[in-house]
């Protein structure tokens, strides 16, 4: 039930080439899947993700659904870069997360799960070094969970001006 709600709030979002990222699965209609796992089958999306043989540029869409709270805090940055570099011009990354709440809830319940971000975490972790911009973000099931489109955006033209002086 949780995996049909998450992906119907991601399907209508996504559009041409798709990268999904710890895939499970691999529900998205028409992705590329990626599930990385360690020698044990755990997850292991960071020692892997940066060394894929994956061109620049080669999708519109990265989505992270459900997988970002179980990258260790340590290796979201580098996830985040390389989302960037496999996103095309003015691509979109589509992240879904636990809220706080959601997180405490699923400790209530004893539920394995790492702790929720909550949307200020999530936007300091996204937004840093200018990489991506929040454009569209909302809670879904009954607020445990948010889903976050973040844009790739070019430099600004002032930007080339402020370089070429």
């Amino acid at each position: 039930m949780l995996e049909k709600w998450r992906l119907k709030v991601v399907q209508p979002r996504v559009f041409g080439r798709v990268l999904d990222v710890g895939c499970g699965n691999n529900r998205i209609l028409d992705s590329c899947g990626i599930e990385l796992r360690d020698s044990n089958g755990m997850p292991d999306i960071i020692s892997t993700f940066g060394n894929l043989a994956i061109l620049d540029e080669s999708f519109n869409v990265c989505c992270l659904i459900a997988t970002v709270n179980y990258i260790p805090i340590q290796g979201r940055v580098k996830v985040i870069k390389e989302c960037h570099r496999v996103l095309k011009k003015y691509g979109r990354l589509i992240i879904t997360c636990t809220t706080p709440v959601g997180g405490l809830a699923h400790r209530l319940f004893r539920w394995k799960q790492p702790k929720g971000m909550s949307r200020f975490e999530m936007r300091q972790l996204v937004e840093r070094d200018g990489l991506f911009r929040l454009v569209y973000d909302r809670p879904f099931m009954l607020g445990l969970n948010r889903v976050y489109v973040f844009g790739k955006e070019t430099p600004k033209v002032e930007s080339y001006v402020a370089i070429q002086k």
